[in-house]
């Protein structure tokens, strides 16, 4: 990938809209589709916010992910979020065919200006979160296929390019705050639909260390994730000296029984891990069984029957007189010693 320093903002916006137009072909899988279902999610934040949050161990994390072969920790909390996501909406009949999709943001600044301190430099990985598959192995290697075409479609595309030629500077401060307020004003997001995303997850890996404040120990952290229009629920997600958090927000006009959402988390986790314990289990009876296999074949091979062995008799040594001595028996005569 060539740094986006070396690059100039015509050839960057003739290579976006290049991808664009065969994304729309269909000629590149993206990891996410262009069009989302419509759900309670995808409403303007009333006045008002409910949050919540819960922690789990970042052990019996790692023991999901590793029941997938190359996923990570943030496919299974991915997973996870969306398998409460499922239990949610299916509790109100609100589940749809297709799958829900999220924004994932990260970190899109070059190693070119990695020190640069003028702002954030944030983008988004847009994929599906297969909340319409049940079972959560199943979910969670979807998942994580989605997440590696959308992370292959940014690299593609060049999306820590697009930011400093294609957003950066296009609208003016003024210009910009007038459209996000005219856009929350007339509710545009409501009125054009869901496109891309239902939710935003984020996820920060923090230290697996403890913190402290004047030497008061930090025992949790929770991250608060924004709201935005047409996205009216987020997910953030941070780790933390053995355990990860899980805090969600979202207002009473979209969602009035948090409690019960924060329960959906907590029964696909555990949905989760038992799937994981399972396949971890057969895992391991397969191996004693292959090995109980090799000692019985072993054992059987050194009880084998003595007629399949082959014997050798051993020829009676010579004696230096040329009398054969038989072996195991002692001669009767005793040479004569030379006397020089």
């Amino acid at each position: 990938m060539t740094d986006p320093s070396d690059q100039n903002p015509a050839w960057v916006q003739e290579q976006t809209s290049e991808y664009a137009v065969e994304l729309y072909q269909g000629k590149r899988d993206s990891g996410a589709h262009f069009s989302v279902p419509e759900t309670r999610f995808n409403h303007t934040p009333g006045l008002g916010r409910l949050f919540r949050s819960t922690t789990f161990s970042i052990s019996d994390i790692k023991a999901i992910k590793n029941s997938v072969p190359g996923t990570t920790v943030n496919d299974a909390m991915v997973c996870l979020i969306a398998g409460a996501l499922n239990k949610y909406l299916s509790h109100h009949g609100e589940l749809p065919d297709t799958s829900l999709g999220a924004i994932m943001p990260k970190n899109i600044r070059s190693l070119s200006n990695a020190n640069d301190k003028s702002g954030n430099q944030v983008g988004g990985l847009f994929a599906d979160i297969h909340t319409n598959i049940e079972d959560p192995i199943e979910r969670m290697a979807a998942i994580h296929g989605s997440v590696e075409k959308s992370k292959q479609f940014s690299k593609d595309i060049n999306s820590d390019a697009i930011f400093p030629y294609l957003m950066g500077g296009f609208l003016s401060p003024r210009l910009g705050k007038a459209i996000a307020k005219y856009t929350q004003e007339f509710h545009l997001m409501e009125r054009i639909g869901p496109a891309i995303m239902n939710t935003l997850i984020t996820n920060v890996p923090g230290p697996n260390f403890p913190l402290y404040h004047a030497g008061a120990e930090m025992v949790s952290y929770c991250g608060i994730p924004p709201l935005t229009d047409g996205v009216g629920l987020g997910h953030a997600v941070y780790s933390y000296n053995g355990t990860i958090s899980l805090a969600t927000i979202t207002c009473p006009s979209i969602m009035n029984n948090p409690d019960f959402y924060l329960q959906c988390c907590r029964e696909s986790y555990e949905e989760l891990l038992g799937a994981a314990l399972a396949i971890k289990q057969k895992t391991s009876d397969k191996g004693h069984k292959l090995d109980d296999s090799k000692k019985t074949a072993l054992s059987d091979k050194k009880e084998a029957p003595g007629k399949n062995k082959k014997t050798t008799k051993r020829k009676p040594r010579a004696a230096s007189d040329g009398n054969a001595i038989p072996i195991g028996k002692k001669s009767d005569s005793k040479q004569p010693t030379a006397i020089s």
